[in-house]
């Protein structure tokens, strides 16, 4: 389930208006899964209920979730954020090559999530402490 409807996109966080509105749903979705990804899965498996949570923490995750979709609009869809890049470039003596090393590497928008998360809690990849014995 989306962690933002389009309500919220398109009033709150006045997100960029997508081409096809038709595929807002959708990436309304994508952007919740990647959500999921940052967060390591702590909303979906049950470790955080984000409706019980604290509303700064609900607020962080609804723009972080924003921000993705709005990069998936502004790039023409989650597909089309997926494609692959070509790695080098050549029109005679114009050369052009990257070393991207993954889908994601400089991605602004996953690196304005995690910055909208950081201060949750919901980044925190530690183990929990069990203190049953030590009393």
């Amino acid at each position: 389930m989306p962690y933002i409807d389009t309500v919220y996109y398109t009033n709150v966080y006045e997100g960029k208006q997508p081409f096809n509105w038709d595929d807002l749903p959708k990436l309304l979705i994508r952007a919740s899964e990647m959500i999921d990804v940052i967060t390591g899965f702590k909303l979906v498996t049950g470790k955080v209920n984000i409706d019980n949570s604290i509303p700064f923490v609900q607020d962080q995750v609804k723009k972080a979730t924003a921000k993705i979709v709005e990069y998936y609009v502004i790039n023409g869809g989650y597909e089309a954020t997926k494609s692959s890049e070509p790695q080098s470039v050549s029109i005679g003596s114009f050369k052009y090559s990257t070393s991207k090393t993954s889908s994601y590497e400089g991605n602004e928008a996953i690196r304005e999530a995690v910055i909208q998360l950081s201060h949750t809690g919901l980044l925190y990849a530690g183990m929990e402490a069990i203190d049953n014995d030590l009393h």
